[in-house]
């Protein structure tokens, strides 16, 4: 009944896949949930990106480069952080 399992992970697939235009899209959907969000609870204007990575691609949601408003709203009332379960299905 208990049988023992093993298997190896092909780890160049899994980059593969963790890269791949499938992963990237939700991950900028998901960061575009999250930029709504923010957006809508303190007024500010933030920026979502997706970019790949050595492993895997990586999702991010920043405060424009020399946006002062938008970045002293982030400090003040951490809206970013507030707005990570838009993220989460």
């Amino acid at each position: 009944m208990g049988r023992n399992v093993r298997f190896k992970v092909n780890a160049a697939g899994a980059r593969e896949v963790l890269n791949s235009s499938g992963v990237q899209a939700d991950l900028l959907a998901r960061a575009r949930a999250v930029k709504a969000h923010a957006e809508s609870m303190d007024g500010g204007v933030y920026e979502a990106d997706v970019r790949a990575g050595k492993n895997r691609a990586h999702a991010m949601v920043k405060t424009p480069r020399g946006d002062f408003r938008t970045m002293a709203l982030q400090a003040e009332h951490n809206t970013l952080l507030k707005s990570m379960d838009a993220g989460r299905w």
